[in-house]
C-alpha cells in the first residue's frame, strides 16, 4: 500500500489491569476454550467492569458454554446483556447493533473480544460500530493448539478414497451477506472473487457454485514455516479440486499480519476493480477477517459473502494464549481516515484524467 502508515494496525499485549472500570465488553458464547479467556483472565486478576454484551449463536448448539459464559460474566461485569446472532441470517442482527451502540453511550472503551467469534460476526459487528468515535480495542487470544492434528490428518489421507476429505466444519447450509456488507457495483461485470483457503474445500466450492465467479484469488496462511509447512500442503491438497471451478491464483501470507493480509487484499483489488465485480470471503483467520473489514471500508464498492456451515467438528481448538489487542483511540476517526484512504486515490485518478484532458486539447490545437 502506497502512503498507508496511517491505516496500519499493530498488535500488542493486552493489558487486563489497565482496562478501566466503565468498559463495555462484547463477546461470543462458543464452545472454544478462549471463547471464555478474557472472562477467565479478568477473574483471576479480581477485575471488576461495567458491562458486557453476551453474543449467543443460533442455530442452537448445545456444546457452546452458555453457562461457563454466565457465571464468569456475573463475576467479572456489573450488567450483562444477552444478543442473538443467526449465522443463516446475520441480517437480522441489525437491531441489536443500535442497541449496542446505545449501551456503549455510557462507556469509555469498548473491547470487541474476537476469540471466538465466527469470521462473518466480526465483520458485521466492527461495520456496525465503524463509526462510533471513542476509544475501541479489539483483543484477541490465538488458540494453543488447531486441529487437525498432523497425524489424524495423515490417517484420513491415507485412507482416502472418493470425494475429498474436509476437517473442522461439514457442508455449507447457504452463502450469506446483509445488504450493508453487500454491493450493487459492477453488475453484469465478471466476478473476481478472493477468499483464504482452509482445512474444507466445500466453503470455497459453495462460494463459486453461487457467484460463478470468473476468476478465484487463494490468500494461503503461513506461520511457522518450519513446523506448520505441512498444514499449508495439507489445505493445497484438500483443495486442489477448486481448480475444476476455475485456475486460482495464489498469494502466501502470514495470517497474523494484519497490515499484510491488508496490502495483498488492495493489490488484488487495485489490478482487477475496473474490469470485475470483486467479492471477499473472509473463510482464514480471525485477524483476517479484520483486514476483510478494514477493505470493505477503503472500498464500499466489495461485495462481502460468507459460507455458513451446518456444524463443526469435536475437535477444533483446545486452550489459548496470551490476549493481544489493536487499540483505537477513536475507532470512527479510524474508519474515517479509511474512507479519505480511498478518496485520496479517486483524487489522483481525476489529476491524472485532467492531465490527460489537457494534453489532448493542447494536442488538438495545434
Amino acid at each position: 500500500m502506497t502512503n498507508s502508515e496511517h491505516i496500519e494496525l499493530f498488535l500488542k499485549h493486552l493489558e487486563i489491569d489497565a482496562l478501566p472500570e466503565d468498559t463495555l465488553y462484547i463477546g461470543s458464547v462458543g464452545f472454544e476454550d478462549r471463547s471464555l479467556g478474557f472472562m477467565n483472565d479478568a477473574a483471576n486478576h479480581g477485575k471488576k467492569l461495567k458491562s458486557c454484551v453476551a453474543i449467543e449463536y443460533r442455530p442452537f448448539n448445545p456444546r457452546n458454554r452458555k453457562t461457563e459464559f454466565a457465571d464468569l460474566a456475573a463475576k467479572v461485569f456489573s450488567t450483562v446483556q444477552w444478543k442473538i446472532y443467526n449465522r443463516k441470517y446475520p441480517e437480522n442482527f441489525t437491531q441489536s447493533l443500535n442497541d449496542v451502540i446505545e449501551l456503549s453511550r455510557s462507556v469509555s472503551l469498548i473491547v470487541v473480544d474476537i476469540s471466538g467469534m465466527s469470521k462473518m460476526l466480526v465483520v458485521v459487528l466492527l461495520y456496525g460500530l465503524r463509526k462510533r468515535n471513542l476509544p475501541l480495542s479489539i483483543i484477541y487470544a490465538p488458540a494453543k493448539i488447531y486441529h487437525p492434528m498432523k497425524d489424524n490428518y495423515e490417517k484420513v489421507k491415507s485412507k482416502f478414497s472418493g470425494s475429498f476429505p474436509y476437517f473442522l466444519t461439514t457442508d455449507v447450509y447457504r452463502v450469506v451477506t446483509t445488504i450493508e456488507l453487500s454491493s450493487i457495483a459492477m453488475q453484469g461485470a465478471p466476478l473476481a472473487m478472493i477468499a483464504f483457503p482452509n482445512f474444507n474445500h466445500l466453503e470455497i466450492a459453495a462460494l463459486l457454485n453461487e457467484t460463478n465467479a470468473q476468476k478465484l484469488f487463494l490468500i494461503e496462511s503461513i506461520k511457522d514455516p518450519k513446523q506448520n509447512a505441512w498444514r499449508l500442503e495439507a489445505i493445497r491438497w484438500i483443495n486442489r479440486g477448486l481448480k475444476t471451478y476455475v485456475t486460482p491464483q495464489c498469494q502466501e501470507v502470514d495470517a497474523s499480519d494484519i497490515n499484510a493480509n491488508i496490502r495483498i487484499l488492495e493489490s488484488i483489488y487495485n489490478d482487477y476493480h475496473l474490469t470485475h465485480k470483486i467479492v471477499l470471503s473472509p473463510t482464514g483467520g480471525k485477524l483476517q477477517a479484520v483486514a476483510t473489514f478494514c477493505l470493505k471500508i477503503m472500498h464500499p464498492d466489495i461485495h462481502i459473502v460468507y459460507p455458513v456451515v451446518r456444524e463443526f467438528a469435536e475437535d477444533y481448538t483446545e486452550g489459548y494464549l496470551a490476549h493481544s489487542e489493536i487499540f483505537f483511540q477513536s475507532f470512527g476517526d479510524y474508519t474515517n481516515r479509511l474512507d479519505q484512504y480511498r478518496l485520496r486515490g479517486l483524487s489522483e485518478i481525476e489529476q491524472i484524467l485532467e492531465s490527460i484532458m489537457k494534453k489532448a486539447s493542447s494536442t488538438s490545437d495545434l
